[in-house]
């Protein structure tokens, strides 16, 4: 699995297998995915190596539900990193510097 959203599919199907099909499984390794899954955000599983992403602290979107946000960072993680997004499009280095700006004086 090397989409993160394969591991939010596996856990409902797992679910429903377990909770309504009585599937005989092993409690404890349940126990930890299901833990994986709901406290973790982005799971990228590769063959020797596995990345996990917290989820992000702040996450805004426009009314069309695309990344958005007017003067501040539409993306942003706990540890400080972030995105800027205008209506889904990355606003270049330019573009930041003349946003941040005073108007009156560019």
């Amino acid at each position: 699995m090397t989409r993160p959203a394969e591991w939010a599919i596996l856990g409902c199907m797992l679910a429903f297998c377990i909770s309504v099909l009585n599937l005989q499984h092993d409690k404890k390794k349940w126990n930890v995915l299901q833990e994986l899954i709901q406290h973790c955000g982005l799971i990228f599983q590769f063959e020797k190596v596995c990345i996990v992403c917290d989820r992000p602290c702040k996450l805004s979107f426009d009314e069309e539900n695309m990344l958005h946000a007017d003067e501040e960072a539409a993306l942003q993680f706990a540890d400080g990193y972030s995105v800027y997004a205008c209506h889904r499009k990355h606003p270049s280095q330019e573009e930041q510097y003349y946003q941040q700006q005073d108007p009156e004086s560019v």
